[in-house]
């Protein structure tokens, strides 16, 4: 369990390095305004870390997009777009994308030794905008 924490943190900060999202420069606990919810709470609480973007949606799904494939220790293994799948339903979302990435040489040894790491493998981000406009990087 603590292996596998350890690696999925570090391709995390990894790839929100590569985008330019630090978390120096962002605490892992969103500053009061900055939170992404309607209500005002982070999400940190419950294993989830947003960080908000200094970029526009579009910019910082490209810059997402280009860490994981431009590092070779990475694959992408699906894009769900949220946002087209709801319009696809006569509904509206706000910008919503997922992109779900991994590595087998990395993530197997952890299933390996534990199956239920499949849970949490490959590793996922999401970037959405809130109704403030303001983006995130969860």
């Amino acid at each position: 369990m603590e292996m596998r924490l350890i690696v999925v943190t570090v391709i995390s900060i990894v790839v929100l390095a590569a985008i330019g999202l630090s978390v120096n420069e962002y605490p892992l606990v969103a500053a009061e305004g900055d939170s992404p919810y309607a209500d005002g709470h982070t999400a940190s609480g419950a294993g989830v870390v947003s960080l908000k973007s200094q970029n526009s949606f579009a910019i910082t799904w490209i810059k997402l997009n280009y860490a994981i494939e431009s590092n070779t220790a990475l694959k992408i293994v699906a894009i769900i777009d949220h946002r087209e799948n709801a319009k696809k339903s006569d509904l509206a979302l706000r910008p919503t994308r997922l992109v779900i990435f991994g590595n087998p040489q990395l993530g197997t040894p952890l299933m390996q030794a534990s199956q239920t790491a499949a849970l949490d493998l490959p590793q996922k981000m999401l970037v959405f905008e809130n109704e403030k406009g303001d983006v995130f990087v969860a």
